[in-house]
């Protein structure tokens, strides 16, 4: 048994010596051997030299020369251009426009999906863009990143944005009392030099709407998502315009602003 096991090692000890002696004479004389992989690529076995071909050395900037910058890509839409170029395009505004617009995100809140997978995370914005001078917009966004979230909800804002009727420019058209499902809402008025009394999240919206002058008093629901809804839709459409208050009492509208409305 053990003259079989001996007599098999020294087998295998000579058919590995021939072997590599084969391959020293095949790289001395042809040169250094080529493998085919699946695909059939002949690549060379030997690295221990450079190919011509496929090594080389990478070409350094001449002069210091530096490369040609690209616009950053904010929308993660790969088309190289920024947001306000892009909202630019969609809502008509010029960039200066837009770039010069009051932006103040209100809301971000962490939600959770419960889906198959397990719970999927993410962030949900709301925020608030306006001029100061009677244009105000809402928007509403959700990310995973919170970042983005706020900046989605900033976009859609601005693309939302509408007309607040102010009177002399300073505050509201009489009295608004408004609802929105569980938030009563209840806006006054007020006379030059009073100020903005009321919710803060009322107080940042008639700052984006360039309203200086104005009470407010909530009841009910105070989650912020559900006043600033409804602060949104009582200026924007509650408010009773003097003329619509002049046809239905049948008087001049001159004579219905001086009288309900100074």
């Amino acid at each position: 048994m053990m003259l079989r096991r001996s007599w098999a090692v020294l087998r295998a000890a000579h058919a590995r010596s021939v072997s590599n002696l084969v391959t020293d004479l095949t790289r001395d004389v042809i040169g250094p051997t080529y493998r085919r992989t699946a695909l059939r690529i002949d690549y060379p076995a030997d690295f221990s030299k450079l190919d011509p071909t496929l090594d080389y050395a990478p070409i350094a900037l001449q002069n210091d020369e530096k490369l040609p910058m690209i616009p950053p890509d904010t929308t993660g839409q790969g088309t190289g251009e920024d947001e306000t170029t892009l909202l630019a395009k969609a809502t008509g505004l010029e960039a200066r426009e837009i770039r010069s617009l009051i932006q103040r995100p209100l809301v971000l809140r962490r939600v959770v999906n419960q889906t198959r997978k397990g719970k999927q995370a993410s962030y949900y914005s709301l925020a608030i863009v306006g001029n100061g001078n009677g244009m105000i917009g809402l928007g509403e966004g959700k990310h995973v990143e919170a970042g983005v979230a706020q900046r989605k909800a900033i976009a859609q804002a601005v693309k939302n944005m509408l007309f607040v009727p102010r009177y002399q420019g300073r505050t509201i058209y009489g009295e608004v009392d408004h609802k929105f499902h569980a938030v009563k809402l209840k806006i006054r008025s007020r006379p030059p030099g009073f100020g903005v009394r009321a919710n803060h999240y009322i107080n940042e919206i008639c700052r984006c709407a360039g309203i200086t002058d104005l009470s407010a008093k909530v009841w009910g629901s105070r989650t912020g998502m559900n006043v600033i809804k409804a602060t949104f839709e009582a200026l924007s459409q509650a408010q009773v315009m003097p003329d619509e208050l002049a046809r239905d009492r049948g008087r001049r509208m001159i004579d219905v602003t001086e009288r309900f409305y100074s």
